[in-house]
This record gives structure tokens, C-alpha cells and sequence, in this order.
């Protein structure tokens, strides 16, 4: 079994998801653009997903910062 000590810098803010440590709850998602290749000869994907995002007041704003996921 692995385990993995959380990072001295992360802010956990509750409640959360046990499974991450975005900042999810600091957040709220307004659109989102998903654009992508696939090459089937070559069994690859690839492209970008494009965010719009709405701040929402209290902690883990203060910096702006937009923690996706770092698990």
C-alpha cells in the first residue's frame, strides 16, 4: 500500500473531498471548452480544455490562485 503525505503548502478548506486537494469549493465553474485532436492510427488524443471561472468570496481566494488538483 502507497501513502502520501500531503504537501506542508496545500490550504485544505472544509468541507472537502477527501480525494483532492483543490480548491474546488473556492470556485465555481461557468464554462468550459474542451478542444481535441484524436489521431486513431496513432491511438493519441490531445488538446486543452479551457476554463471560465468565477471567484467566490471567503478562504482560499484571498491569492487567486486555482488549485485543480495536485494528487
Amino acid at each position: 500500500m502507497v501513502q502520501r503525505m500531503p504537501a506542508q503548502h496545500v490550504e485544505i478548506h472544509q468541507p472537502r473531498d477527501p480525494s483532492t486537494f483543490s480548491n474546488y469549493n473556492a470556485w465555481r465553474t461557468k464554462h468550459i471548452t474542451v478542444n481535441l485532436e484524436i489521431d486513431f492510427t496513432k491511438k493519441i488524443l490531445w488538446g486543452n480544455v479551457v476554463l471560465k471561472l468565477k471567484r467566490l468570496g471567503g478562504a482560499g481566494t484571498e491569492n487567486g490562485k486555482v488549485v485543480l488538483d495536485t494528487r
